[in-house]
């Protein structure tokens, strides 16, 4: 799995509307605010709006929110809106010790990706992936 550019911009978006808690956030607002250019903050947004992580409303007092709890949604749900999944055990051919292992792989990949929120990340500042004693 492959966490790239467009991925992680929609998890800073996805973080600063956590940061807002519910309210509508105008698009102005969020380019301004992550430095993500306009026209690929509306890519993203628009690709979020239709996987029902965002929902947005028109009118003065519209903008964009999460549709979801942020507790609830991951960084895997996320990687998953952008990510075609890789079919590795195709590029395994047929040797079964390395099917085994990327099954192995994928498995606790997507565990830990599971387990990381985009509040645990935005509101309670978790600094994932730093090494004990830093």
């Amino acid at each position: 799995m492959t966490i790239n550019t467009t991925v992680i911009y929609a998890i800073r978006i996805l973080g600063y509307m956590c940061e807002k808690k519910n309210c509508f956030v105008r698009a102005k607002e969020l380019v301004k605010e992550t430095g993500i250019s306009e026209q690929y903050c509306f890519k993203v947004m628009n690709i979020i709006r239709h996987a029902g992580l965002v929902e947005s409303e028109q009118g003065c007092r519209g903008g964009f929110r999460m549709a979801q709890d942020p507790c609830k949604v991951s960084l895997y749900d996320v990687i998953c809106v952008f990510e075609k999944q890789d079919s590795w055990e195709e590029k395994c051919g047929q040797d079964d010790r390395m099917i085994g292992l990327v099954r192995e792989i994928q498995k606790r990949e997507k565990a830990f990706l599971k387990s990381i929120t985009i509040r645990d990340i935005y509101i309670d500042g978790q600094e994932i992936g730093k090494p004990d004693g830093l």
